[in-house]
């Protein structure tokens, strides 16, 4: 008898006639031999027959006679284990016809369903496309009103019109000298105090961030490099020691000394600023120099002011003078603007001293 996992044919290749009933129950034989679905002929050892690969019943066998398959291919099921061809006896191929076009069924619902989805998206993209095609004409519609206003101010006759009005204002002025006199003479001096007080806002913008330092010792070294270098170093010392503030020489835009190097005097230095929150910072951190070295007291740190505004001050310090008593001094304050007078008290002074700050 063949083993009861034979390889088999696919559904395709099994025999078209309809299944009958074995003409004699396999319990009444002596050795329970089973029997062809089709013909009624016992599978022994020399039948060559198949076994349904799906149910492996006893009641599933078909002889190849009754399966229509050949020789050759029965033998080529049967020599090899890596052969797909499988035989379904006609209950097995009818349950698995009814559970792939059940399975079939179900994946065409899933496609219905996203295309319905897609059709919805489709529609939603339209609508929003007519509303973009909608706001397009409008937008349209807006520029072409801006191009009939433009085309309505630069008329000719607009221009026309402007141009003999010009022209009679020029006859108007023609015809009284004396007038024309005085108004040029007027006009001659507004440009005269406009044009200063723009360099004076010019000359302002580009001191904003200088500040002065005064009775810093000089180097005295014979080079400008070396000179330069020692003077930042003074800058970074003063601001750690004596204003309490970290600030490094990296933050320096320009440093030199202000006019010509004479004996016996030390000229002030004058240091730029790349960042207007370190001058902020330098600036009113200034009264840590009350509890600063002996050396750092006597520096004064000033604006670098314009030379109007140092006319300013200086009208400024000369009407204060007669007003101070012996425990105060004068201080200037603000660059921005015009500077201020401001009086503070002092302790164990004997005499006013004025400084800027």
């Amino acid at each position: 008898m063949p083993p009861k996992n034979n390889k088999s044919v696919s559904k395709g290749s099994t025999a078209t006639s309809s299944e009958t009933k074995q003409k004699e129950k396999v319990g009444k034989s002596t050795n329970a031999v089973p029997c062809c679905t089709t013909c009624g002929i016992e599978i022994t050892d020399d039948v060559r027959a198949l076994q349904c690969d799906h149910c492996t019943s006893e009641d599933a066998w078909k002889c190849v006679d009754c399966t229509e398959l050949t020789k050759e291919v029965y033998d080529h099921m049967m020599s090899t284990s890596k052969c797909e061809l499988k035989w379904f006896c006609n209950k097995c191929d009818s349950k698995l016809s009814s559970d792939e076009s059940l399975s079939n069924q179900n994946k065409l619902d899933r496609i219905t369903t996203m295309l319905e989805t897609l059709l919805a998206q489709t529609g939603s993209i339209d609508g929003r496309v007519q509303e973009l095609e909608t706001s397009k004409q409008s937008m349209e519609n807006q520029i072409q009103e801006l191009e009939k206003g433009l085309q309505v101010k630069a008329d000719k006759s607009a221009v026309m019109n402007i141009d003999d009005r010009l022209k009679q204002l020029e006859q108007q002025i023609q015809s009284n000298e004396p007038e024309q006199a005085s108004q040029g003479t007027i006009r001659t001096t507004v440009e005269t105090m406009v044009n200063k007080q723009l360099g004076e806002d010019r000359d302002l913008a580009a001191r904003k961030l200088n500040i002065i330092l005064y009775r810093v010792p000089e180097p005295n070294s014979t080079t400008p490099d070396e000179n330069r270098n020692q003077d930042l170093n003074f800058l970074e010392d003063f601001c750690q020691e004596g204003l309490n503030i970290d600030v490094k020489r990296d933050v320096v835009n320009k440093i030199y000394r202000l006019g010509k190097r004479e004996a016996d005097k030390v000229r002030p230095l004058l240091i730029g600023l790349k960042n207007p929150d370190v001058k902020s910072r330098l600036m009113s951190n200034l009264k840590n120099l009350k509890n600063a070295r002996e050396c750092y007291k006597s520096i004064s740190v000033a604006h670098d002011l314009t030379p109007g505004q140092r006319q300013q001050v200086k009208e400024l310090l000369s009407q204060s003078k007669d007003t101070l008593s012996e425990n105060e001094k004068l201080i200037v304050v603000g660059q921005n603007g015009k500077p201020r007078i401001r009086k503070i008290k002092i302790q164990n002074r004997s005499s006013a001293q004025q400084e800027q700050a």
